[in-house]
């Protein structure tokens, strides 16, 4: 029975991520492909945003200086 929930509830925690998530799982993808203008172009970019709460912004900083 606690098989089949986890089974239910793992692609909706996994759909659920935070955009701080989701960003650093697209920017370390890049990285791992040696795509590092490209990422360094994403954090710029998202990092003008005018709605962008400061804890993402943060986060988009320190994903930018690892790359």
């Amino acid at each position: 029975m606690l098989f089949l929930l986890l089974i239910f509830l793992l692609p909706t925690a996994t759909l659920a991520q935070s955009p701080d998530n989701q960003d650093a799982a697209f920017l370390a993808g890049l990285r791992q492909r040696g795509l590092f203008e490209l990422a360094e172009s994403y954090c710029r970019q998202r990092l003008v945003e005018a709605d962008l709460p400061v804890e993402q912004g943060t986060e988009l900083a320190l994903q930018w200086a690892r790359t």
